[in-house]
């Protein structure tokens, strides 16, 4: 499916709304995908530990190369940095807090 550029803009739009109002996993997931143009597979992978506020980056664990330590740093947006500090975190058995939508061996908890 092929959007024109305005209505990618207004979808886009649309779901930062969603993803504002109301952070729920699918809204944030969706948005996070079609702001920043990365794989589903690397955006499942975030942690906090991955998103600089201060910096206003975001480090990507880049899974198409298949090496553990290939990593990109890129800048994020101030929508998308608006949606992440709205978006409420789950806390795993390791330090790194995982963003809602991050894979994890038990069934995900409804949001």
């Amino acid at each position: 499916m092929y959007l024109s550029l305005d209505a990618y803009k207004s979808a886009m739009e649309k779901l930062y709304r969603l993803a504002y109002q109301k952070p729920e996993r699918r809204y944030v997931l969706t948005y996070v995908l079609g702001a920043t143009g990365r794989r589903i597979s690397e955006a499942l992978e975030l942690t906090t530990r991955d998103v600089d506020f201060e910096s206003r980056q975001i480090t990507w664990r880049i899974l198409k190369k298949r090496r553990k330590d290939y990593y990109v740093t890129l800048p994020m947006s101030p929508k998308l940095e608006d949606v992440f500090r709205r978006t409420p975190f789950r806390a795993p058995k390791s330090s790194s807090v995982s963003l809602p939508f991050r894979r994890s061996p038990q069934p995900p908890s409804r949001l």
